[in-house]
């Protein structure tokens, strides 16, 4: 009973939950439902976890045909556009440039990095904490001018919600 109390004691000091006054809620009973199996939860010991070596190594034979010199270097130009992407203050960024610590080209170039970029029908993409950066997928499952990317288009869906 005197545990009862204490956790009647921290729900009401504000402390053990952050309650929103602008909802309503009904359903008190399912409500300590999800809390009495989310406190419930029993953390599991994983073993055998070994980090990976040679055993992923598709991404390192992506290879390009039928394009141009031209398309070849756009395209490895979006890449590094994309694997160079850091999330800049743009503030700071306005300021160096109007202190005259960065040069105008480099202002432009940092100020229009992003974390994605399209090229044809491919899309080249920077997710965080993502073991392969970029990441090139494509929702055409036949792209013939480049092959060993992501086409599935089951994985292409999962790509998106992340």
């Amino acid at each position: 009973m005197n545990k009862i109390m204490n956790f009647i004691g921290k729900i009401n000091s504000g402390k053990l939950f952050q309650i929103d006054s602008q909802r309503d809620y009904n359903d008190y009973n399912m409500l300590m439902d999800n809390i009495i199996n989310h406190v419930s939860f029993k953390n599991m010991v994983v073993g055998n976890i070994k980090e990976l070596e040679d055993e992923i190594i598709h991404f390192k034979h992506i290879k390009v045909v039928n394009l141009t010199d031209e398309d070849i270097a756009d395209f490895e130009d979006k890449i590094k556009r994309v694997k160079d992407f850091e999330d800049i203050d743009k503030k700071k960024l306005a300021l160096d440039y109007a202190n005259d610590m960065i040069r105008e080209e480099e202002f432009n170039r940092l100020i229009n990095v992003k974390p994605e970029e399209s090229f044809k029908d491919l899309k080249i993409i920077r997710l965080a904490q993502h073991y392969y950066l970029p990441l090139i997928y494509s929702e055409k499952e036949k792209v013939e001018y480049i092959k060993n990317i992501i086409t599935v288009d089951s994985e292409v869906r999962f790509i998106k919600k992340i």
